[in-house]
């Protein structure tokens, strides 16, 4: 167990999802860098304070933590696009560079960390990182009410966004991917119409409603 630097704290994981990441480094046998050592993945966690060091937070806290470790001082953190910082650059990312959730204790800047209020669980607070890249291409695609939407990519995230469109106002949502074997659980989940490519120059209309 690292011990803590100021400024961050000691979480104990209760939740970590499975990203399609993490699916390609097990693959692979490695993460995004050389490690010395052992590599522990995973980016979507949550989890309990269990050493708050230096921060505000407290024992007992229920946090969720932000794997994009920016820097805060460029041009693109001063304008609010961490997310494209200069600094991380593909080289500091907790799970993929850094060791990341795939632990029972973790130790993190606790900038990133953030209190999960009561009436969200540990599971679904694991999923808040894929919520959030949804929420954000949504957020920006000019999306009006009782626009069509088509999403390319059926995985947890396409259907967030599905979700989050149909919220947003969009009057008709279509999911498409060529040999997707998650579709036809989908299609009985959510009112949405999917586009199965089987073939090249073959298209086959499922709908889930």
């Amino acid at each position: 167990m690292p011990e803590l630097k100021p400024g961050e704290l000691e979480i104990e994981v209760k939740a970590c999802g499975v990203c399609g990441s993490d699916i390609h480094m097990w693959k692979t046998g490695k993460g995004w860098a050389e490690q010395d050592g052992e590599f522990h993945m995973g980016h979507e966690f949550c989890g309990v304070v269990t050493n708050p060091g230096t921060s505000s937070f407290k024992v007992g806290d229920r946090v969720t933590f932000w794997a994009n470790l920016y820097c805060g001082e460029c041009d693109m953190c001063r304008v609010g696009l961490e997310h494209l910082c200069r600094f991380v650059d593909g080289t500091n990312y907790v799970g993929f560079v850094c060791n990341g959730g795939y632990v029972q204790k973790f130790v993190g800047r606790a900038s990133n960390a953030y209190k999960l209020p009561d009436t969200v669980s540990d599971v679904a607070a694991g999923l808040i990182d894929p919520l959030m890249v949804a929420y954000h291409a949504v957020k920006h695609s000019g999306l009006r009410l009782n626009d069509k939407v088509l999403v390319v990519g059926t995985g947890i995230i396409g259907h967030f966004m599905c979700d989050l469109a149909r919220k947003a106002g969009a009057s008709f949502v279509a999911m498409s991917k060529r040999h997707d074997i998650k579709t036809p659980q989908g299609a009985r989940a959510e009112p949405v119409r999917y586009l199965l490519r089987k073939q090249p120059g073959k298209r086959k209309a499922d709908d889930g409603g």
